[in-house]
């Protein structure tokens, strides 16, 4: 940006576009593809790359790459990992006004050299201020530069892409030359689109060669040759991870979405480039206006002499071409999603800003050109309203980290391996507040189970009982997206038993259990009012931060009252009098078989050895007295262990 008076605009609406996108960063919560971003980006780069080509990831690695390197040096908290992509909006947003302004478009300029950056008029200022507000309100825009994903990448550098071109064609130097290979390359490794924007620019240059052979006072188009050789080495670049993944193509069975037709295409990205909002009651009329000002945006810049129809040039090919290929290839294989042209977006902003290039801010004498820019004024409003909605509909509470919060508390009483977690094909955003939440635990976590083969489970639910594993906690999310056939409502956990089913809001949390009852060490305690312990298995780990035990009573020829519970104590002997952790539960209204206990540790416990004692009591009776043994006491130890931290 060249420095004068006007200089402090662009500034200013960076500063905007930053505020409006660091604003409650953190919310809404991570959705399932940013987790699943967390869940490559996590790994080495070595596994990254092996894991992309492994799964068939659709996305390039240069992009999983970045994520990865500002994963580690700013950590994982959800504003860090967002405020990636927030610099690439912003840096969209001054690149739009860059771009906007090498449209400044004043009859009297001779070549490309006084046409970019040329400050002798202002009709180029109206321009750039609608179309970097545009971007900067848009929630189309707003939110991909919100999200730890890679599309507001592919925007900044496709953007970037078209300023290389229009920077070699001035001056095509080494420099240049340089930016132009480094911009392409960056774009392709953001996201594949973007090829399409490259292939498309390619297009436009060979159409300037020809209208410049054809009409010698034609703006000079970059020497044919070099540009050959420059997409060469972007090419050269390129082809090594594109035959690595070449099998992508085959695997990918892409976004779920079969042949459509070009007025659907057309209708939902001009949708989201208007007011970012397919479902929008005002959405037809945002397309109308929309395509109305592009209309008008084409025969401004047609009127603007041999550099105007230049830049519709340019523009033009960067919109349409990439557009049509993506609608064309949706009849062969359905990969159409209107986010992935979101590497278009910014040309077909400048286009429906085109009409302001007439508004001279120092001589509005022709009221025609006024007229031509209320459909791009509209736009401009529309984006700020629907901007200001989107930033006040944030939602800001975690169903995930709830989630998580429930799956703890149901698991917490046992030592984290003799627990696992099922889910069918869950969303990865569970898993960023999973792993987030419990770090060094991922070993009591066993994910997926398939969704689609009931022999995968049974060999995961064999898997578990080798592993001597005493409880699994299924999540049931019915017609979720990651689960479509319901699979994990109808799982058949074969040897675990359900003993509860936590009901929550949107989703079930299934509770099942196995006790084996086969390494009881012998007791022989009998309480006067004929309940028997004949052996117990205490279940301890390294991590001391819960302790499990199984119990196995003898059958009861005595009715016992229904008000009579157990109770597990663990006593500090240094402190005989003082319980360090408990639990309290019924009796078991099946005595002939063993019976799972967990308790829960405090944190810090010192590491030392301590006791662990078995009784009854009734709270029904005054004073909630204990049921003695029939030796006369009342309680009765199970066993010493030495529990605690290091």
């Amino acid at each position: 940006m060249r420095l004068n008076r006007f200089s402090v605009v662009p500034v200013l609406i960076c500063l905007l576009a930053f505020a409006v996108r660091v604003w409650h960063l953190p919310y809404p919560q991570f959705n399932g593809d940013e987790g699943f971003t967390y869940l490559l980006a996590s790994l080495s780069y070595s596994d990254l790359a092996r894991k992309i080509i492994e799964i068939g990831e659709p996305q390039p690695i240069g992009s999983f790459f970045l994520e990865k390197f500002w994963l580690d040096r700013g950590g994982s908290s959800e504003f860090n990992l967002r405020l990636l992509n927030v610099c690439f909006g912003v840096l969209a947003v001054a690149m739009m006004w860059r771009l906007f302004r090498s449209a400044n478009l004043s009859g009297g300029a001779a070549n490309l050299d006084e046409v970019i950056g040329s400050k002798r008029h202002l009709t180029g200022f109206t321009g750039a201020f609608a179309a970097a507000l545009i971007l900067t309100f848009n929630p189309f825009g707003l939110h991909h530069s919100r999200e730890y994903r890679t599309y507001a990448m592919a925007l900044a550098l496709s953007l970037a892409c078209m300023l290389a071109l229009l920077a070699y064609a001035q001056r095509p130097h080494w420099r240049q030359a340089l930016l132009v290979v480094g911009c392409s390359w960056a774009a392709i490794q953001a996201h594949y689109v973007s090829g399409f924007v490259l292939a498309a620019l390619n297009i436009a240059v060979l159409i300037w060669h020809l209208l410049a052979w054809r009409d010698a006072a034609f703006a000079k188009p970059p020497p044919l040759v070099r540009w050959l050789a420059l997409q060469a080495v972007i090419l050269a670049l390129t082809l090594p991870w594109l035959i690595l993944v070449r099998g992508t193509t085959n695997t990918y069975p892409g976004t779920g979405r079969g042949q459509l037709s070009l007025g659907t295409v057309y209708f939902e990205e001009m949708a989201l480039f208007t007011i970012g909002d397919i479902n929008s009651p005002w959405a037809m009329a945002s397309v109308v206006v929309g395509s109305l000002a592009l209309v008008l945006g084409l025969v401004v810049l047609a009127r603007k002499g041999r550099h105007g129809c230049l830049f519709a040039l340019l523009l033009a090919c960067g919109f349409v071409l990439p557009l049509l290929t993506v609608w064309a290839l949706t009849w062969v294989k359905p990969i159409f999603h209107p986010r992935y042209l979101i590497v278009i977006w910014p040309m077909a902003v400048a286009l429906m800003c085109a009409p302001l290039i007439n508004l001279n801010l120092r001589r509005l004498t022709k009221a025609w050109t006024g007229i031509l820019g209320l459909p791009t004024l509209g736009l401009v409003m529309l984006a700020v309203y629907s901007g200001v909605q989107y930033q006040q509909n944030l939602s800001y509470q975690y169903q995930w980290q709830a989630l998580v919060d429930d799956l703890l508390a149901r698991s917490a009483d046992l030592p984290p391996q003799y627990v696992r977690i099922g889910i069918n094909m869950p969303d990865p955003a569970f898993l960023y507040y999973y792993c987030k939440t419990v770090p060094g635990r991922d070993n009591s976590l066993t994910l997926p189970l398939d969704r689609d083969s009931r022999a995968s489970d049974i060999e995961a639910l064999d898997t578990f009982a080798r592993q001597r594993v005493r409880r699994v906690l299924v999540h049931v999310a019915p017609g979720s997206w990651w689960d479509i056939n319901n699979h994990a409502a109808t799982l058949d956990l074969r040897s675990y038993i359900k003993v509860d089913i936590v009901q929550r809001k949107y989703d079930d949390l299934d509770v099942d259990e196995r006790v084996f009852g086969d390494q009881l060490s012998p007791i022989n305690a009998a309480f006067q009012n004929g309940v028997r312990l004949v052996g117990a298995e205490v279940l301890t780990d390294s991590l001391n931060t819960a302790l499990g035990v199984e119990l196995q009573f003898a059958a009861n020829q005595i009715p016992i009252s229904k008000d009579t519970k157990t109770f597990l104590h663990l006593i500090d002997p240094a402190e005989p009098t003082k319980v360090v952790a408990q639990v309290d539960l019924p009796v078991p209204s099946d005595l002939s078989k063993a019976h799972l206990y967990g308790m829960l540790l405090p944190k810090n416990l010192p590491r030392r050895q301590y006791e662990l004692w078995f009784g009854l009591y009734d709270p029904a009776m005054p004073g909630a007295p204990r049921v003695l043994t029939t030796q006369g006491q009342d309680r009765m130890l199970i066993g010493r262990f030495v529990l605690g931290g290091s």
